[in-house]
């Protein structure tokens, strides 16, 4: 028992070990300041590592805080696990801080970026290739990641939707809306979605099983903040019932079934008092199986020789048209409901 305790001391003093590209903060390891030992070099937070306080510079790409967030970036149950997520761009970081909408636990920048009004509780400069390493700019070209800024954030709490959906609807509309995503796996159109239902005044979004994690980097990248700005929740078809109250108007991008009869009136859904749900599938397989026995299909008109659009466009279009915008413009031009 006494060698295997000694054996275990001697892979903690291991994994603990300073490394040798970190810079410690002036004065932090001066007699009188207390000199940092091997065990205060290596600290984790709810099982994951974060750069110690007296650490400011990092260059070396195996450092334990840049590989934890490496795992940030690429793995979903990881983020889950740790709470936090891997956000980069200056400006999204930025807006988003300055509306009140992240807790910056880190606050990671590489070259000159002028970071100072950004509230952190932590902050670390890095080198380019420990940048790019981060962002996932490997062999991007020389110097690609220079003035770049990312954040290990907070991941905010899932939206309590049923009662932002009983408050009264937002922008001037009769009824709220809400986006409904069934298994739309591509992080881009993830991302694009989430930003267009934002930008549109819509009440939030709903992710059914089999999509991809909205706070995937790439999908983060392509909503631009939107992640953080709308509501989000996930959940079963049950769940989304449950939100929506019984009184809904379940929609789904969708070629109509035989003998589903002919599809709503997107003029009369839209300036109606009940709540509208747009649901839409994912790109390959289009709706699933309980989608469609749940939602009247409608689709987007097609002039040209395409067949379909891809479901970020058609998603963009059909939101436009059902949101406060599209209503706003039908009621201009004296269109009937």
């Amino acid at each position: 028992m006494v060698v295997t305790a000694l054996v275990r001391s001697a892979a903690r003093a291991a994994r603990c070990a300073p490394e040798p590209h970190q810079r410690v903060a002036r004065g932090a390891a001066r007699a009188g300041a207390g000199r940092p030992t091997r065990r205060s070099l290596c600290v984790r937070a709810e099982g994951h590592a974060r750069p110690p306080a007296h650490v400011e510079e990092v260059t070396s790409t195996k450092n334990p805080y840049v590989k934890h967030c490496v795992k940030l970036r690429r793995n979903a149950t990881y983020r889950a696990d740790s709470g936090t997520a891997l956000l980069t761009g200056l400006a999204p970081i930025r807006e988003l801080a300055a509306a009140g909408l992240l807790n910056i636990r880190v606050l990671i920048s590489s070259g000159q970026a002028a970071t100072a009004d950004i509230p952190a509780a932590q902050r670390l400069q890095v080198s380019d290739a420990v940048m790019e390493r981060l962002a996932g700019l490997e062999g991007a070209g020389g110097g690609a990641s220079g003035g770049v800024v990312a954040a290990e954030v907070e991941l905010p709490s899932p939206a309590a939707l049923a009662d932002r959906l009983r408050a009264p609807p937002p922008h001037g509309l009769p009824s709220h809306r809400l986006l409904a995503l069934d298994s739309v796996q591509d992080p881009g159109n993830m991302g694009t979605l989430l930003r267009t239902a934002c930008g549109l005044g819509w009440s939030g979004a709903f992710l059914l099983p089999g999509c991809c994690d909205p706070w995937n980097d790439k999908a983060l990248r392509a909503a631009r903040g939107a992640t953080f700005r709308l509501p989000l929740a996930t959940g079963g078809w049950d769940e989304l019932e449950a939100v929506l109250g019984g009184d809904a108007v379940m929609l789904a991008a969708d070629v109509p079934r035989a003998g589903a009869g002919a599809a709503p009136s997107l003029r009369a859904v839209a300036a109606g008092s009940a709540p509208v749900c747009l649901v839409l599938g994912s790109e390959g397989q289009g709706l699933s199986e309980a989608g469609r026995r749940r939602c009247a299909a409608v689709g987007v008109p097609m002039l040209g020789d395409m067949e379909s659009l891809n479901v970020a466009a058609a998603g963009a279009i059909l939101m436009h048209s059902l949101g406060p915008v599209g209503l706003a413009g039908l009621r201009g031009a004296g269109s009937k409901a």
